[in-house]
C-alpha cells in the first residue's frame, strides 16, 4: 500500500523541474525505511542488498504500471456503481 502512494506522489513530483529535488529525497527516504524496517524485522546485513533488490522491482513495476494506466485514454478511473 505504501509502495503504490510513494510510486504515484514520486512520478508526479518528477515531472516538473522545480519539485524534481522533492521527488528524489521521498524516493531516498523510501529506500532509507524499506532498509531500516528489514534490518529491524532480523533480516540479516547480507542478504539486505538481495531483499532491497526486490523492493527496487516491485517499487518500478508498479510505478511503470500506474504510469501506463494514468497516460491511457480516458485516464485511470474508478468503476461506477450502477445502481
Amino acid at each position: 500500500l505504501l509502495l503504490g502512494h510513494v510510486a504515484l506522489v514520486v512520478a508526479r513530483l518528477m515531472k516538473d523541474e522545480a519539485t524534481r529535488p522533492a521527488g528524489q529525497l521521498l524516493f531516498d527516504r523510501f529506500c532509507r525505511d524499506m532498509d531500516d524496517n528489514l534490518r529491524e524485522i532480523g533480516i540479516s546485513d547480507i542478504a539486505v542488498p538481495k531483499h532491497m533488490k526486490r523492493v527496487g522491482e516491485a517499487f518500478y513495476g508498479r510505478a511503470k504500471a500506474y504510469e501506463a494506466a494514468l497516460a491511457a485514454p480516458g485516464g485511470c478511473r474508478w468503476p461506477r456503481n450502477k445502481t
